[in-house]
């Protein structure tokens, strides 16, 4: 269910506002729906931000799952590698 605020707001933007008020499990949800919505650059953004969300939720096997599909999405467009 979205509040007043989220209105409007695209699925990142609503997960990146759930996270901000620790409604991870809210996050989580909108994070999912963007990941599956999403290509290219925002799928990463997406992916990105549900892994740090698995991560908080304590679930790491998600968290690990979701940064190695980053990479396999746009390997050379992930945050850590190896110059």
């Amino acid at each position: 269910m979205s509040t007043l605020a989220e209105e409007g707001t695209g699925c990142v933007e609503r997960g990146r506002l759930r996270y901000q008020q620790k409604n991870y499990a809210g996050a989580l949800e909108a994070f999912t729906e963007a990941v599956t919505q999403s290509t290219g650059s925002l799928l990463l953004v997406a992916l990105d931000h549900r892994a740090a969300t698995h991560e908080k939720l304590g679930d790491f096997k998600s968290a690990l799952r979701d940064s190695k599909k980053m990479i396999e999405e746009k390997p050379n467009a992930s945050k850590v590698g190896w110059s």
